[in-house]
């Protein structure tokens, strides 16, 4: 299997020619962490591209899975850290994902963690703050 963990934004609609985006959404739902781990990784690369590579992760559902990840991860801050820099990646597009990222509450979820762990880097979500400085998410 080949390692697109390092995907840069120039190849990222490049690979998802060839990785089927609804696969690897599913791969969020396995309960062997090491392929979650590699799955948000990935999805996390594919939405550093373009809206439009973002826009698939969404429409396989992409975000309520990483939600589901992010709540039931409780003492993973790594794999939480890894959730929240794909999220600023979806935070990094146009308003339409932002507002989507703010409806389905995983804003939110990340806010709770924040406030509660010492453990998550919060710098994966700086661009998810710039972001959301004039909306209340809370």
């Amino acid at each position: 299997m080949k390692n697109y963990s390092n995907i840069n934004e120039d190849n990222c609609t490049h690979i998802t020619h060839y990785i089927s985006i609804e696969l690897l959404v599913l791969h969020l739902g396995y309960k062997n962490l090491d392929i979650v781990t590699y799955a948000i990784d990935v999805i996390g690369n594919i939405c550093s591209g373009s809206a439009s590579n973002v826009d698939a992760v969404i429409n396989a559902k992409g975000l309520p899975l990483l939600q589901q990840v992010l709540i039931t991860s409780t003492n993973n801050p790594k794999l939480q850290g890894e959730i929240c820099w794909a999220v600023s990646n979806i935070a990094a597009g146009p308003d339409r994902h932002v507002e989507l990222l703010i409806t389905s509450g995983i804003l939110q979820d990340i806010c709770r963690l924040i406030l509660s762990s010492s453990d998550l880097n919060v710098s994966s979500i700086n661009r998810i703050g710039n972001e959301g400085s004039d909306v209340d998410i809370m």
